[in-house]
C-alpha cells in the first residue's frame, strides 16, 4: 500500500504544478501564436497569389501537355482561383480565429486549474486516508466467494501477456 500513497502523492503534486503552471502554458502559447501568424498568414497569402498566377498561365492555349482534356483547361483556372480566394479567406480570418480561441482560453482557464487543483486535494487526501489492510481486503473478497490467490494469479498471467505482445512489437 505504500507504493499507492506514494503514487497518489506524486499524482497530487502533478496536478498541483500543471494548475500553477496552466498561465504560464497559456502565455507561452499566446507570444509562439502571435509571432507566427505573420508569417503563417504571408505564407498563405503568397500560396493564393502563386495559385492565381498559375491559373492565368493555365489559361493561356498550349499551356497544359498534348492530349490534355480540353475540360481540364476550362475547369483547372477557376479550381486554382477558388483555391486561392479560399487561402485568402483563411489567411484574412486568421486573427478573428486566434482572438476566439484565445477568448474561449481565457474563460476555460480558471475552471481547468480549479479542477486541477481539485484533483490535487483529492488524490493527497485519499494518500492519507486509512486504506485497509491486505487481509482485510482478502477477507472482502473471500466473503463474495473470490479467491485472492486466483485473482492474483489471473492478474498477474494478463499483465504478463500484455507485457510479452509490448515486446513483440518494439
Amino acid at each position: 500500500m505504500t507504493a499507492t500513497r506514494a503514487g497518489l502523492q506524486v499524482l497530487s503534486a502533478g496536478f498541483g504544478i500543471a494548475a500553477e503552471g496552466l498561465p504560464m502554458a497559456g502565455q507561452v502559447a499566446g507570444f509562439v501564436t502571435d509571432a507566427a501568424l505573420p508569417t503563417v498568414q504571408a505564407g498563405a497569402h503568397a500560396s493564393a497569389e502563386a495559385a492565381r498566377t498559375w491559373a492565368g498561365d493555365l489559361s493561356s492555349p498550349g499551356a497544359l501537355p498534348a492530349g490534355s482534356p480540353e475540360i481540364a483547361q476550362q475547369v483547372l483556372p477557376g479550381v486554382l482561383n477558388a483555391a486561392a480566394s479560399g487561402l485568402d479567406v483563411l489567411a484574412s480570418g486568421a486573427p478573428a480565429a486566434k482572438q476566439a480561441l484565445t477568448y474561449a482560453a481565457d474563460k476555460a482557464m480558471p475552471v481547468v486549474q480549479n479542477l486541477l487543483r481539485a484533483s490535487s486535494q483529492v488524490s493527497g487526501d485519499v494518500a492519507k486516508a486509512d486504506l485497509p489492510t491486505e487481509a482485510e481486503i482478502a477477507a472482502s473478497l473471500r466473503s463474495v466467494n473470490v479467491d485472492p490467490d486466483h485473482l492474483a494469479t489471473q492478474a498477474q498471467d494478463v499483465l504478463q501477456k500484455a507485457a510479452a505482445k509490448v515486446s513483440e512489437r518494439v
